[in-house]
């Protein structure tokens, strides 16, 4: 090369960092989330830690959405930083994260994750071919693998959590693709429609 590039000959670094976001992970997270990560490489000038940058479209740990979130953490090792959350969130709607870093060449990249939270148990299908006889099959999500569920009942969704009725579970089975399918009794003074929801013990 000539000029600004002569002392970089043919290395001259024209590749940019790399950066991805490890936590939220994109999409649906069925564990409440602890922390932003954020993984950060360049294999050939380095990177900038000074360019480092995080930013969420939520409160995080009390700053207002779109304020600069890298003073919150740290690098916990080489490459991988850190923002523990003060308050995990257990439920959150489809929110963003972007990251965005440049190496010493002034190469710059940047990630944004969509995602949200959702730790409860959705319920993918109902089977009320046996309702007649007072049973309901219902399967639904088990990432974890647990083998103790609670599935309530209630016909008007605006009640207290107090009103809902637990149903007398008659069979569970473990399904491929973490479901599980449970069959239970539903109440004999059932009349008309009823919410249906599960829980983990």
């Amino acid at each position: 090369g000539t000029g600004d590039d002569a002392n970089y000959g043919w290395f001259l670094d024209e590749l940019r960092p790399t950066i991805t976001v490890s936590s939220p992970r994109p999409n649906r997270n069925d564990k409440p989330l602890t922390e932003i990560r954020v993984g950060v490489a360049d294999a050939y000038s380095g990177v900038s830690n000074a360019t480092f940058s995080v930013k969420a479209d939520f409160p995080v740990n009390g700053a207002p959405p779109g304020t600069e979130l890298k003073g919150q953490g740290s690098f916990v090792a080489l490459g991988i930083f850190s923002i523990p959350l003060q308050m995990p969130f257990a439920n959150l709607s489809t929110q963003h994260v972007t990251a965005s870093v440049a190496d010493a060449q002034g190469n710059t990249n940047r990630v944004e994750v969509r995602f949200w939270v959702n730790t409860g148990f959705r319920i993918m299908s109902l089977d009320s071919s046996a309702l007649g006889s007072g049973r309901l099959t219902l399967r639904c999500e088990n990432p974890s693998g647990a083998t103790a569920h609670t599935v309530l009942c209630v016909d008007d969704l605006a009640k207290p959590a107090s009103a809902w009725t637990v149903l007398r579970i008659l069979n569970a089975v473990d399904e491929a693709n973490h479901l599980r399918q449970l069959e239970v009794e539903l109440p004999a003074d059932l009349t008309g429609r009823c919410f249906v929801r599960v829980r983990q013990d």
